[in-house]
């Protein structure tokens, strides 16, 4: 997997943005949903962002991106945290999520759910002796415990 020419661009723009604010970028997606284009940048900090930083964060990217003009389509932006259950899509993300619960939904339909026991560039290995292609995976996930709270 690797990012598009405009997800690259957004996030060369937003990650020093970010870290100036005190977060970092974890993630960034440009998607059409229907008939609208959306850039959405997910930021990540320790103790959670708050709706400050997702604002700060958003002006600051949306005057960058104005001023540049390189998307060309119409768009809505999007700042936000990736969430407690957030997608798994890049071998940092996968780090991060060494020893916990995910979710995973590969490209032919099959679903696994079990701790994330290690990974490599090619496949995830979850508990159950569960090896996983990188390639076959269409989404991974955190897998939170609402009971735990």
């Amino acid at each position: 997997m690797q990012y598009s020419k405009t997800e690259k661009y957004a996030f060369n723009v937003a990650e020093p943005i970010a870290r100036a604010s005190g977060c970092g970028v974890y993630d960034v997606e440009y998607v059409k949903e229907g008939p609208r284009w959306f850039l959405r940048i997910y930021i990540e900090k320790e103790g959670g962002v708050s709706l400050d930083d997702c604002e700060g964060v958003s002006r600051k990217v949306s005057d960058t991106l104005d001023r540049d003009n390189f998307i060309r389509d119409n768009y809505c932006l999007e700042v936000s945290s990736p969430g407690i259950e957030r997608a798994l899509r890049w071998d940092a993300h996968f780090d991060g999520a060494l020893g916990q619960k995910i979710f995973v939904r590969q490209k032919n339909g099959e679903t696994h759910e079990g701790v994330l026991l290690s990974h490599d560039s090619a496949s995830i290995t979850i508990d159950g002796g569960v090896s996983i292609p990188k390639q076959d995976i269409k989404r991974a996930n955190i897998v939170f415990d609402f009971d735990t709270i």
